[in-house]
């Protein structure tokens, strides 16, 4: 069974980096919106090296937390 993971996140990509890591299995794949009001690079670079299927969320808006 395929699963499909959305999180909306707006800080801390190294707790991000460690969710996803923990839920990430053979058929999973993660759909992940980062707030438009912070910087996507440095969660970005959290997975650059990671063997994770992450699709960035597009376009980004601005959220009310």
């Amino acid at each position: 069974m395929k699963l499909h993971y959305v999180i909306l996140a707006h800080k801390d990509p190294v707790l991000l980096s460690r969710l996803v890591t923990v839920l990430n299995g053979k058929d999973v794949d993660f759909h992940i919106h980062i707030d438009k009001k912070s910087k996507i690079s440095p969660f970005k670079k959290e997975f650059e090296n990671k063997s994770i299927r992450v699709n960035w969320i597009s376009p980004r808006y601005k959220t009310k937390w």
